[in-house]
């Protein structure tokens, strides 16, 4: 049986990007197996003022969430499983090693407060 574990990160913002890192602190090798978005706020949607939250693995984009019309509202309170799109190795890290957490606005942008919290899985080496 594996272990599983968890890490979190909070972004809040109003005008500008934000940048965070979630950080494998465990001592051996994890993979991600799910990704959530905890809204502390309501973030409307919009198609020319929203946000996008990307998880990355260096250049490798595993997750794009996007609070436009056809991506959907984030609701306070209210939990989001986020859809992993990386696979394989993407979503495996050594011990200590980081996963990037941005999120870009568009237009004018909404104010958003939120944690993202990140599901793993120790990898036998």
């Amino acid at each position: 049986m594996m272990t599983e574990f968890t890490d979190r990160v909070k972004c809040v913002g109003t005008d500008a990007t934000d940048l965070e890192y979630l950080i494998n602190a465990s001592l051996n090798a994890a993979k991600i197996k799910r990704l959530y978005v905890i809204p502390n706020v309501t973030v409307a949607a919009h198609d020319t003022n929203y946000i996008t939250l990307t998880v990355k693995k260096g250049s490798t984009t595993l997750v794009s969430r996007a609070t436009t019309v056809a991506g959907g509202a984030l609701t306070a309170g209210t939990v989001v499983a986020l859809t992993i799109t990386g696979t394989g190795g993407d979503l495996e890290r050594a011990a200590a090693g980081v996963f990037e957490v941005a999120v870009a606005k568009a237009g004018t942008g909404p104010a958003y407060d939120f944690d993202v919290v990140a599901v793993y899985e120790g990898v036998r080496g």
